[in-house]
């Protein structure tokens, strides 16, 4: 907390997981409602916030208030590189048949992509600068958004890449503030966010600009990196849109 601003209270949160190890969102869903999954590290996973302020929750509000009803599913995971979330989807996901899937991760990936093992280092216990990599390297990312690029076609489910937004104080935020080279962790968190916007446009992939919408405003985070309950409305919101503009072009893609 010591690294977090006022707009997150210092108290307890409740945490339900369902069978699957996923944050339930509060909401009472049949079995069979269709699922959209939202893939992410903690930026996704919004441990500290109500139950009915995630993310996840904001999402479903906004499809039902037109009229669309999914579970949307909390797949987020403290220190998960893309690498991980690949994991997730397919060990977790397929069998969920999932309707869309969207990707909001990055930040982990660039820590990552800054050591020598790259996403092979585990984020949460290896939080110091050794070993770090002679030049920032993305090219695991890449493969990695490859394969969960693949991954989705082949399961005919569309998918959508979101950039993480993130103000300069994200530098010393509490899984960041190992780093001793700020100035270079910035620059690769915004190359791991270029990285992301060039491979949805190469790939034809559904897009959410979250960097240039509401990046460098301090007022939509608690520390620079996590999202506190305006930053997580404007996420949610931000998701729920994305989904109903394509669900305005095609109303039979997500049925």
């Amino acid at each position: 907390m010591r690294t977090c601003n006022a707009t997150i209270d210092q108290k307890s949160y409740t945490v339900n997981i369902d069978e699957n190890g996923f944050i339930r969102n509060g909401t009472q869903k049949r079995p069979d409602t269709p699922a959209i999954m939202i893939l992410g590290d903690s930026v996704v996973e919004n441990f500290w916030s109500e139950e009915n302020e995630r993310i996840c929750p904001v999402v479903e509000r906004a499809l039902e208030k037109e009229g669309h009803f999914y579970r949307v599913i909390n797949c987020g995971v403290t220190g998960a590189s893309t690498l991980h979330l690949v994991n997730v989807l397919i060990n977790k996901g397929v069998p969920l048949a999932p309707k869309a899937v969207v990707l909001l991760s990055g930040a982990i990936d660039a820590m990552l992509s800054m050591k020598d093992g790259g996403l092979w280092s585990n984020a949460l216990t290896d939080q110091t600068s050794e070993h770090p990599r002679p030049k920032f390297d993305l090219s695991e990312r890449g493969r990695a958004l490859g394969i969960l690029d693949v991954v989705c076609r082949e399961l005919s489910v569309p998918l959508w890449l979101a950039t993480f937004p993130f103000t300069p104080s994200a530098a010393n935020c509490y899984g960041m503030r190992h780093f001793e080279n700020k100035k270079d962790l910035l620059k690769n968190l915004l190359a791991t966010n270029a990285q992301t916007a060039s491979f949805a446009a190469e790939r034809n992939l559904g897009f959410i600009d979250f960097a240039n919408a509401i990046g460098n405003e301090d007022a939509f985070f608690y520390d620079g990196l996590h999202p506190n309950k305006i930053g997580r409305e404007a996420l949610g919101n931000g998701i729920a849109s994305a989904i109903l503009s394509h669900l305005t072009r095609d109303k039979n893609m997500l049925e």
